[in-house]
């Protein structure tokens, strides 16, 4: 496998595990995302004269030899996984081109000439956004990973970066540690990690072997292709609706009811999968009770509660990806609504369904609440419980489902369905049915990853005829 750095020496540990090309240690140690697409530019399209290189990048600045882009582009095009250090918001602007810091700050590199005609500013947060999403897409025949400075104080502009880094890096799914929140959640303290500095820049010895492992474990959850199952944490509460009777400690429940994020407003609710449950239907209607509801279900002939809230619409008939006198697509409801929750459970239908709805109609969903049967299942695979459903959609147009909602929505709870078991896909212990609660991804704030355990002891419900499956790690929890 071959890793190229944009970064810094604080990735030099990985020089002992892994190919790392040439390209951080001749080209550049960028700081800012400016700087990173400057390199990616000289590198995939040759916008930079070689004899300009000694008063752009670093390498070229300190040695004043120039550099040709050449010489980088087999070792960019077959890089499988890029590092990118992002350590400052400053920018420096010399002749259109992003320069690197030491010929404007260190006495030994500046050239006063160019100095006196750099720029410097501060990069403002959607400028930093856009180039993050430029980076994304340069470098789209790999995988990447964003990495923040070492941040030890809960205030000050690398705070605000590194929290800023978070948020991009959770909207647009993209890999993202914050080194001090990883030390500490491995219990190093970060100061017997780091050298003896006022201001804290580099890794002692200790630290360089734990960032290490660190980055080591991020790569192996990278390349294992499951970011689209990545839990987060936000701004928004989460609540359980449509519980039954007694307490989630004791023993004497079956699993009732969903966990959904709080303090939202709808219009509609869509509940596609009813059977004999509609505690849930009956439970929101009562909380949002100014809305209306469509619940549909082929296999029932009416709702099972004859009290059933009198918003509720029942339509006999299951969703699928066509419109029949037995089937629904629910494109018609979608595209004449706004402000919808969507609570789908119609085993293994899901997929057919996802596949032909488009992202604009996917936005019309304020909130999902989904469970997903066998994603990772090959076609053949029969359960006890499932041993009359079929599986036209591959297990590759299956992920691609998850995918799409991915990005559009953040995965904000998961919960394993302890009903049929798990299977290892990747590496990674992964039930075959799991319950997933979506937000659009405009309605949340603080996004960082999850580092909870699942199940969460307060919210999900055990079925108590099996054993829970408890989850931690990569993807569900950092």
């Amino acid at each position: 496998m071959k890793i190229t750095i944009f970064g810094s020496c604080r990735q030099d540990s990985l020089y002992n595990d892994y190919e790392i090309t040439k390209i951080k240690n001749d080209i550049s140690y960028p700081h800012y995302t400016k700087e990173v697409i400057e390199i990616i530019n000289f590198i995939k399209y040759n916008t930079i004269q070689p004899e300009d290189t000694t008063n752009i990048f670093r390498t070229p600045i300190m040695n004043q030899k120039p550099i040709y882009s050449n010489n980088y582009k087999n070792d960019f095009d077959t890089t499988d996984v890029f590092i990118i250090e992002i350590s400052s918001k400053l920018c420096y602007e010399y002749n259109n081109n992003y320069v690197h810091h030491i010929i404007y700050d260190m006495d030994e590199y500046i050239n006063n000439e160019v100095k006196n005609n750099i720029l410097k500013r501060i990069q403002t947060d959607e400028e930093i956004e856009n180039d993050i999403v430029k980076i994304k897409k340069e470098l789209e025949h790999s995988k990447i990973i964003i990495v923040g400075h070492i941040v030890t104080y809960e205030k000050g502009e690398r705070y605000n970066l590194i929290k800023l880094l978070e948020q991009i890096c959770a909207k647009h799914n993209i890999l993202f540690i914050n080194p001090v929140k990883e030390f500490n959640k491995r219990g190093y303290d970060i100061n017997n990690m780091t050298l003896q500095e006022d201001k804290i820049m580099h890794y002692n010895e200790t630290g360089h072997n734990v960032i290490k492992t660190i980055y080591k474990e991020y790569i192996n959850y990278l390349l294992s292709d499951v970011n689209y199952l990545i839990v987060y944490n936000s701004n928004l509460n989460k609540v359980r609706i449509g519980l039954n009777s007694g307490s989630i400690e004791s023993n004497n429940i079956d699993d009732g009811g969903y966990v959904i994020l709080d303090g939202l407003d709808y219009n509609l609710l869509l509940s596609c999968g009813i059977s004999n449950d509609i505690r849930f239907e009956n439970k929101f209607l009562d909380k949002y009770n100014n809305i209306k509801c469509y619940a549909f279900d082929g296999t029932i002939n009416s709702l099972p509660d004859e009290n059933f809230n009198k918003n509720i619409n029942f339509i006999k008939k299951n969703i699928t990806n066509t419109n029949t006198i037995d089937t629904t697509n629910l494109l018609d409801i979608i595209d004449n609504n706004d402000n919808i929750f969507l609570k789908m459970d119609i085993e293994t239908n899901e997929f057919q369904w996802l596949e032909i709805v488009n992202t604009e109609q996917l936005l019309k969903f304020k909130q999902i609440v989904i469970e997903f049967h066998f994603v990772f299942q090959e076609s053949n695979f029969v359960d006890d419980l499932f041993s009359k459903l079929s599986f036209p959609i591959s297990v590759e147009r299956r992920i691609n489902c998850l995918k799409k909602l991915a990005n559009t929505h953040y995965l904000l709870h998961f919960h394993p369905n302890n009903c049929c078991g798990t299977i290892f896909y990747n590496g990674i212990e992964i039930p075959n049915v799991f319950e997933c609660t979506y937000v659009r991804k405009d309605l949340c704030n603080d996004i960082t990853v999850s580092n909870k355990q699942i199940p969460d002891k307060l919210l999900d419900i055990k079925n108590t005829n099996n054993t829970d499956i408890y989850l931690s790690g990569f993807p569900f929890s950092f």
